[in-house]
């Protein structure tokens, strides 16, 4: 056996095992120009299946493109005959857990990281490691960024540095990953760490030398500890919560430079550095605020057809933090120039963080095959998944991590044609006729309950009980630079929705089911309507989609966790729906002047307490405290007005998705 090809024979060998059939299949190194790193073919004749490809990577991609027809076919032999060749050529997934085992990604805080730095010494023997790298390989990744902190404004000593004592780790596991095809890469901030600004320099400015130093002694240290790391992605200096303040600088360094200029001289800086080393450079230019928005076009617009070769860009496929469900796509996937190897990857998230935390069923996939193809037809060759934690293979959230797979692959793909083989992958034969209908039609479900008007309820997709609840739909979801409106005023009128060409920005402005994002309203009686009428079809549509799906039952084997679970999660969601309505209705009456502190005490005994099982989004301790709040502000009680957020939810893995959550609806 060639010690190149080993990975694709052992994948193949390994899952052969538990075919009846399994007929013979080959893999053969083959020099092909066109196929490229990553392409392959298979060739299928009655006795035997060859798989070609120039590298490792392909076989393997070919093993796996084996491995997947077969378990469309229901688990039995099945020949193929093909040649692919990616869209994409950099397919990343970017890990937001942590590398030091811990994870401080609210509301994940009581989760293990799956990329931890113990993990990595033990990849073979640790289970979770090798489903993961698994599925990478089903999904044709080649490209893993690991991250230490995602929020580098909370280090309170080191960013950069903080990979000092997992060097050797990394390395290792970056080895590893190349038996999968995998590049590692690194993600940091593209501002100094704060022990640097405070004994060095208050900037992060490319053209202070004291900077310049530091970037180069940091390239150099991590090149030679971990020589077998790709690049880096950092996240840029454009301000807002990514952090930063190159933007807006003007030290003596940089007085007089444009903005534009003094982002490309950091671009051009810290890739020279890397490019010396052979490593990459990926430039995050999100800054997470509205108000900002216009710094991420701007520079893209500028800099896309003159950044270094080693450098490209990224940005979120929806400015407001992925929120895909309601809020328009990134402006920039309809402004930016078309061109050969557009130097710009998209980042979609895979985890439905802003989606309902992966207790409510809300799929991507209608949205994201839009978005995949509007991306490559530019000229884009970089997709970027973004990850958290990592799901059972049969829960719906994966369904995510499949499609963006295959459109990273193919980027003209159908949502129905890519739900329909994840589930017959996953789920018992026949089910295929039912589960996609139920997952394109949760994410109207989805955005129905924890959006109002187009802006979200709450944060991250659930209710949070601050002092005024749902103060964002009152202003905006995330902070603005402008002073909060009178809260009867709903909706925003300063978004920046001038970014978006003429046409595009008109289908905005006229959709009904967004008119909170672009105007503003007085809080009248109608309007209360017009918003209480969304959360009447949220309740109305999961209601049908758990009707939908238990039309499923005969295709189960009796006790089939993967029915019982998508079951009991459709039935919370039924009660997430009627939650999300009675609070908001409560907090709009409170804001119309018409709320008692009886309607509050029957929604206590209406919601809290014995009651249909609902999800942890909605749970008792949630609504009680936000029932609390609205009581004490509407008796004009002082409390105390500090943010507490929701913590410790549990990671889904073991069957039934959430630990003990299965209740057997039928």
């Amino acid at each position: 056996m060639n010690d190149k090809t080993i990975r694709a024979v052992t994948e193949w060998e390994r899952y052969a095992q538990k075919l009846p059939d399994a007929g013979s299949v080959s893999f053969v190194l083959s020099p092909d120009g066109i196929l490229g790193s990553d392409g392959y073919v298979i060739s299928s004749d009655d006795s035997s299946t060859k798989v070609t490809s120039p590298t490792p990577r392909g076989l393997l991609y070919g093993a796996y493109h084996i491995i997947d027809a077969c378990k469309q076919a229901g688990g039995r032999f099945v020949t193929v005959n093909t040649r692919e060749i990616p869209d994409y050529q950099l397919r990343m997934l970017w890990s937001w857990s942590r590398l030091d085992n811990t994870y401080l990604h609210s509301p994940y805080m009581a989760l293990p990281s799956l990329l931890s730095s113990d993990a990595f010494a033990a990849s073979e023997s640790n289970n979770e490691i090798m489903r993961f790298v698994r599925h990478m390989a089903s999904m044709r990744v080649n490209a893993l960024t690991i991250t230490y902190d995602l929020h580098v404004g909370g280090l309170p000593t080191v960013d950069q540095h903080a990979y000092r004592p997992f060097y050797p780790q990394l390395a290792s596991f970056a080895r590893y990953l190349r038996e999968w095809g995998v590049d590692l890469y690194l993600y940091t901030g593209a501002k100094p760490e704060k022990d640097f600004f405070r004994g060095i320099t208050e900037t992060d400015c490319p053209f202070d030398p004291a900077v310049k130093n530091f970037w180069d002694e940091v390239i150099t240290e991590f090149s030679e500890q971990v020589p077998e790391l790709e690049g880096l992605l950092l996240a840029g200096s454009l301000g807002g919560a990514a952090g930063g303040l190159l933007y807006q600088c003007d030290c003596q360094y940089c007085r007089g430079k444009t903005p534009i200029e003094k982002i490309q001289h950091q671009i051009e800086s810290i890739a020279g550095m890397l490019s010396r080393y052979n490593k990459k450079l990926i430039y995050s230019l999100t800054t997470d605020n509205p108000d900002k928005l216009y710094r991420e076009v701007e520079v893209t617009l500028e800099l896309a057809g003159s950044l270094p070769d080693n450098a490209i860009l990224s940005f979120k496929n929806h400015f407001q933090d992925f929120e895909e469900l309601r809020y328009p796509e990134h402006p920039l996937l309809t402004r930016m120039p078309k061109m050969d190897n557009l130097p710009i990857a998209a980042e979609m998230q895979l985890f439905p963080e802003m989606r309902g935390k992966g207790f409510i069923l809300s799929n991507t996939t209608e949205i994201w095959c839009k978005e995949a193809a509007q991306l490559h037809s530019l000229g884009s060759k970089s997709f970027i998944g973004v990850i958290e934690t990592h799901p059972d293979d049969a829960h719906p959230s994966m369904a995510e991590w499949y499609v963006w797979g295959r459109l990273s692959w193919n980027a003209y793909q159908q949502p129905r044609e890519l739900l329909t083989q994840w589930t017959k992958m996953n789920y018992p034969s026949g089910v295929d006729a039912i589960l996609p209908d139920v997952l394109l039609h949760s994410y109207i479900a989805a955005s129905n309950t924890i959006y109002a008007g187009g802006l979200q309820c709450g944060a991250h997709g659930m209710i949070c009980p601050s002092p005024l609840f749902l103060k964002h739909i009152v202003n905006e979801t995330w902070h603005r630079t402008n002073e909060p409106a009178p809260f009867d005023i709903l909706g925003v009128d300063d978004e920046p929705i001038d970014l978006y060409p003429p046409e595009r920005r008109q289908e905005i402005m006229d959709n009904p089911r967004s008119f909170l994002l672009t105007k503003s309203y007085k809080l009248t009686p109608a309007i209360y309507q017009r918003l209480m009428a969304e959360k009447d079809a949220a309740v109305a549509q999961y209601t049908a989609l758990l009707a939908q799906w238990r039309t499923a039952i005969p295709l189960f084997d009796p006790g089939d966790y993967r029915y019982h679970a998508l079951a009991d999660m459709l039935a919370k969601n039924i009660e997430d729906a009627r939650r999300f309505r009675t609070c908001l209705s409560l907090f709009w009456r409170y804001h119309m002047g018409c709320l008692t502190e009886k309607d509050i005490n029957e929604a206590r005994a209406e919601l809290t307490g014995p009651h249909p099982p609902c999800s942890i989004s909605t749970c008792d301790w949630s609504v009680a405290q936000f029932l609390d709040r609205l009581r004490m502000m509407l008796l004009q009680i002082p409390f105390d007005t500090h943010f507490n957020n929701m913590v410790d939810l549990p990671q889904i893995t073991a069957p039934g998705w959430e630990a003990g959550a299965v209740t057997r609806v039928i």
